[in-house]
């Protein structure tokens, strides 16, 4: 987003003299995929999208270099051209409104001076914006039966209370060995100096002409709190930070301020729009959704299996199946440098593969199983057997879907293939991992817990 502020004009002019040419040498800038403006009475605002994948060091280096060709073409009162960059990734988690029983100064104060340094000191925060501070301005207002009269021109105005507010390098001063840097302090200090200011050869000052001011600017924006004015903080993460620990660190801060100092005890906080809420109640309920997905898998298996120790073991292979598809996530992550985390996507695919990560193991039990019972096998080696027996079938079943949803991970980085890659890599993990809890956990258990006699099979085993 590149912002340039230009108080005081239209839109039309903003339009023409600023976002046309800005938009046209922006436009040449590589990878660009979307580019769209808006030009107000205070400013152009022109919002730069790009391809997934670009780099964005080199990106904002190429729009600063754009904004140098054409900046002697904008007008010469501009004062600042912002350029602000950002992603999906580094987006306000928190914001919150305070309000303080006083005068507007001591809660812009505080707000700027204290508050806002010790959030930005919090690990993870990546910026921190304050709304609804007004800064006071300096205010000319006109005279219209003196000014218009006295052949002055509104340039001449501005340019004498420009001209005069300022530090002027004055050379250096060479003192035996030594060499001094001067400079002559012109800056306006007091409300004073600008009416004494002279504007024309006749004696008039800017007083004499105009009303002088130094206040709030007229208020546009109204947001209170308890009946007093508020300040709003909105709070950015890091990219690579934790959206509940910032969040949660944001709101200890504020309340160790309020108790740590006496000035604030009166202070009145309240937070809204906290991301970290929907996100606790998003995992707890896909929380619940996989404990009560396993119990029905348990179910049903005890249901159709009518035996209590063949689905223990199955039972027991989806809690192994889920660390295995977490610690494969570790590693995927530590070792190839991949972005994927515990997030509500990622849980949701594990949330689905609960009843795929029984597959393997009911194929591998149900084997073992067998051959206990009709080849009269002790249970260690009918472990074995079983097992390597349907290796090969339980393997290339496994693959013929864990290719579908490899396959998702290969979607455009842009739009809905981004949030598809986790869904599709951890669905993928899951299904590895059940395939490892299959032909380690699932032999070991059954050559521990399978006592049944050989010959005699208990009823209702479905094969």
């Amino acid at each position: 987003m590149v912002q340039i502020p230009y108080p005081s004009s239209s839109p039309e002019d903003v339009e023409r003299t600023i976002t046309r040419p800005l938009e046209d040498v922006l436009a040449t800038v590589n990878n660009l995929e979307n580019l769209s403006s808006t030009s107000s009475v205070s400013f152009s605002m022109i919002y730069l999208q790009f391809t997934g994948g670009t780099n964005m060091d080199l990106a904002s280096m190429q729009i600063r270099d754009k904004i140098d060709q054409v900046r002697d073409q904008l007008p010469n009162d501009i004062e600042n051209i912002r350029i602000r960059r950002f992603s999906m990734n580094d987006r306000l988690v928190i914001n919150f409104s305070l309000a303080l029983p006083e005068d507007l100064d001591n809660l812009y104060f505080w707000s700027e001076n204290y508050i806002m340094q010790q959030l930005e000191r919090i690990e993870g925060v990546a910026n921190v914006d304050i709304r609804g501070i007004r800064n006071k301005v300096l205010n000319v207002y006109l005279k219209p039966e003196v000014f218009f009269s006295s052949s002055i021109r509104i340039g001449d105005l501005i340019d004498t209370i420009r001209n005069n507010n300022a530090n002027i390098s004055a050379g250096y001063v060479e003192d035996a060995d030594m060499r001094y840097a001067t400079r002559i302090p012109g800056e306006l200090k007091i409300l004073e100096d600008v009416k004494s200011l002279p504007v024309s050869n006749k004696g008039l000052t800017i007083a004499d002409v105009a009303r002088v001011t130094y206040d709030y600017p007229v208020k546009e924006e109204f947001d209170r709190l308890d009946g007093n004015e508020t300040v709003r903080f909105q709070i950015y993460r890091a990219s690579n930070a934790n959206i509940v620990d910032v969040c949660n660190a944001v709101k200890e801060t504020m309340a160790r301020i309020k108790n740590a100092e006496p000035a604030l005890k009166d202070m009145t906080v309240i937070f809204y729009r906290d991301q970290s809420e929907d996100i606790l109640k998003s995992l707890k309920d896909l929380t619940l959704s996989g404990i009560v997905g396993g119990l029905l898998a348990v179910v049903v298996l005890l249901f159709f299996l009518r035996k209590f120790r063949t689905t223990i073991i199955i039972a027991m292979a989806i809690p192994m199946a889920i660390v295995f598809t977490f610690s494969f996530m570790y590693v995927y992550r530590a070792f190839f440098r991949a972005n994927i985390t515990i997030n509500i996507i990622s849980l949701s695919g594990l949330m689905m593969a609960v009843g795929m990560l029984v597959d393997n193991s009911v194929v591998v039990l149900e084997n073992i199983f067998r051959l206990r019972q009709e080849k009269g096998l002790d249970p260690m080696k009918a472990s074995l057997r079983g097992a390597s027996e349907v290796a090969l079938a339980v393997t290339a079943s496994t693959l013929t879907t864990l290719v579908v949803f490899v396959s998702l991970g290969f979607m455009s980085s842009s739009g809905f293939g981004r949030f598809m890659k986790d869904f599709a890599l951890t669905i993928s993990l899951a299904l590895i991992a059940s395939l490892v809890v299959a032909f380690s956990f699932i032999p070991l258990g059954a050559s521990r817990l399978l006592r049944a006699r050989p010959g005699r099979r208990p009823a209702g085993w479905s094969s």
